[in-house]
């Protein structure tokens, strides 16, 4: 019987054989659960070829039977902030058995030789230079942050390779939807496919959580001290990956990345263009996937500054 990765591939890129890529994507708001009240926004990509990710699933179902090295009884699903809150599956773990269990799952995605990537965005910084600038005000700051993550992934394989990006069935709201295939077709991909799947069902959506996770943790602290290392376990995640990019949006990172967007569009009349454009729903879109192609010099990288290519 086929595992549902195996199923997954067959379905999403059919004919394709072992030469499709996965990509499964997760978002990380505060504890809150909702965008108004989060400081920090954070989409996270976990990608690689189908045989990885079969990989992937046997290793991480295996773990969940046994998270904790003999320690706890197995648990039905990795969900980080659980873990890390000592909540729900992961009540009454100690520190050093929640600790272990980030490891276990952690050294997974390396030994799986998988590619991560993870954009992280103040939404405050966002919001006060969107309404100081008076532009771009349609545009939310986790529209950035999503499409960046597509985007990115797109544009490190190769053109003719077919993918197929998954998404938390659980949180689908129509403002991620409609992003979808602009960031997708932004980047010119000649077989792309997207679904929306169970993270009880989907291991590779956990992995991708425990990615979003890690990063918001960093991306937090990084906001009140720029001066911040990665905590050890996000550490060895871009250590030890097959390829890793972290990319932080701050208020500086976000005035350089307006001004990279705003000499794309040049002529006489650009503010009125630009208003035109923000007034329909396809000129939004048209104006965010600019924001998709902002060259890395206008986002802060605590990766190595690595080339990602998978």
């Amino acid at each position: 019987m086929a595992s549902f990765i195996e199923s997954l591939a067959m379905i999403s890129m059919p004919n394709m054989g072992q030469n499709g890529k996965l990509i499964m994507l997760a978002c990380y708001l505060d504890g809150s659960g909702t965008h108004d009240q989060s400081r920090v926004i954070v989409w996270a990509g976990l990608a690689g070829h189908i045989q990885h990710f079969k990989e992937f699933e046997k290793k991480w179902k295996r773990q969940l039977r046994d998270p904790c090295d003999g320690l706890k009884p197995q648990i039905k699903a990795l969900h980080s902030s659980y873990l890390a809150l000592g909540d729900g599956e992961f009540a009454g773990y100690s520190e050093a058995e929640r600790d272990l269990t980030r490891k276990n799952f952690r050294q997974i995605i390396i030994d799986c030789e998988l590619t991560w990537v993870s954009y992280g965005i103040s939404k405050e910084a966002w919001d006060n230079a969107v309404k100081e600038k008076k532009i771009y005000s349609r545009l939310t700051a986790e529209s950035i942050v999503f499409g960046k993550v597509i985007s990115t992934l797109c544009k490190s394989s190769l053109p003719d390779e077919p993918m197929s990006f998954q998404f938390d069935k659980g949180r689908q709201p129509e403002s991620i939807v409609r992003m979808i295939e602009p960031a997708i077709g932004d980047a010119k991909k000649e077989y792309v496919s997207y679904a929306f799947t169970p993270v009880a069902l989907n291991v590779g959506l956990q992995g991708a959580d425990l990615v979003a996770h890690e990063t918001y943790r960093f991306f937090n602290k990084y906001m009140d001290d720029q001066g911040a290392t990665p905590i050890p376990h996000l550490q060895r995640l871009v250590d030890g990956a097959h390829d890793s990019l972290a990319g932080w949006f701050g208020r500086d990172e976000i005035d350089r990345a307006i001004v990279n967007v705003d000499s794309s569009f040049t002529g006489y009349e650009r503010d009125e263009y630009l208003s035109y454009l923000e007034s329909l729903d396809s000129g939004v879109l048209e104006i965010l996937c600019q924001f998709f192609n902002v060259q890395h010099n206008a986002v802060r990288r605590i990766d190595n500054d690595r080339q990602i290519r998978f």
